[in-house]
């Protein structure tokens, strides 16, 4: 039976690096949601229109339609799989589930890349950003914060739903205290 791990992660972790390392050591073939529409959309496809179609409309596309584009990703090999930063919510990931239950792949793991030092994440992304751009959009360290905490109290809420029935490892990012971020991930990797 083919496994399938999550990527859950807040903004600013590093997801994609971290997913790079997962992908790499358990041989994982990497599935990016955002990436697939950005494909699709691109090549003008008859499911690239049809996202172009609800985009226009200013609406989410619909989980079975979503399913629909993963399941055509997922069934092109037979590796198993890491999904990054999908699902979001929790009717994204009964959707999800009765994907995967369908093609008879297992959950094997959620990763949860939790951010630490909120502060000092907002404080470098500002500087990140530039003089110009942040007078423009009225952006300031603390717009940024409270983005950023957000986006961790939505993350933080399914994680909470997932650790009831599945394993978490969690893996707290701390970029103030660690300097090498790639070692870092792959000790905690290794450890779990």
């Amino acid at each position: 039976m083919r496994k399938i791990q999550l990527v859950n992660a807040d903004i600013h972790t590093g997801k994609d690096n971290f997913s790079e390392l997962i992908a790499t050591e358990f041989d994982l073939r990497i599935i990016s949601l955002g990436d697939l529409i950005r494909t699709e959309y691109k090549a003008e496809s008859e499911t690239g229109l049809k996202i172009k179609e609800y985009i226009d409309k200013g609406v989410l596309l619909p989980i079975e339609f979503v399913n629909t584009i993963l399941e055509n990703q997922i069934l092109r090999d037979t590796k198993d799989l890491l999904m990054v930063n999908y699902p979001k919510t929790q009717e994204q990931f009964v959707g999800f589930k009765s994907l995967f239950n369908h093609l008879e792949i297992q959950l094997d793991k959620i990763w949860h890349l939790r951010l630490i030092n909120l502060s000092y994440v907002a404080q470098k992304e500002f500087m990140k950003l530039g003089t110009m751009y942040t007078a423009k959009y009225e952006i300031t360290t603390d717009t940024l914060l409270e983005k950023i905490k957000l986006n961790q109290e939505n993350t933080h809420k399914l994680i909470e739903l997932w650790k009831v029935d599945y394993g978490i490892e969690t893996i707290d990012v701390d970029y103030e205290h660690t300097n090498d971020m790639r070692s870092y991930f792959m000790e905690k990797i290794k450890s779990a």
